[in-house]
């Protein structure tokens, strides 16, 4: 009988892990590699010009269906984008494109994932994982020219 009652904490234990972890695998990497894709073409066609109201309609879009997989995409174009433009003003001495800056972005991100009921601690590891993998993406998508 004690046996069975550890088996049953374990799965128990398990399922819970398995509900409140980040999706990872191929899908979750396709999709943020996708967003910085799409980041790359939208930028190389109009510029940071339109890339806020673009991130803007997107977050827009996947707060009001609660849809995580098109919500972790909007924030890794986000980042994306910010990433581009801080090369920017690294590079060329320009202010950040308004919108961009790391606390704008940052609070977006944030927000986004509080909307969506998640609580700090798992806001904290949702950051981590959508910041870590973009920057994966975003090197090998941008800086490889």
């Amino acid at each position: 009988m004690a046996e069975k009652r550890r088996l049953i904490l374990i799965f128990s234990l398990v399922a819970c892990m398995m509900m409140t972890s980040p999706v990872l695998g191929g899908d979750y990497d396709e999709n943020i590699k996708k967003a910085v894709q799409d980041c790359r073409r939208s930028y190389n066609a109009t510029g940071m010009s339109l890339m806020r109201d673009r991130v803007y309609k997107c977050y827009q879009r996947a707060l009001q269906k609660q849809d995580k997989r098109k919500f972790d995409y909007c924030a890794a174009f986000d980042l994306s984008a910010y990433f581009v433009d801080d090369m920017m003003v690294r590079q060329i001495h320009c202010p950040p494109f308004e919108g961009f800056d790391s606390a704008s972005v940052s609070k977006r991100i944030e927000g986004g994932l509080a909307t969506m009921g998640y609580d700090k601690d798992r806001r904290e590891t949702e950051v981590k994982l959508l910041a870590d993998t973009t920057v994966k993406w975003f090197k090998k998508i941008f800086e490889t020219d």
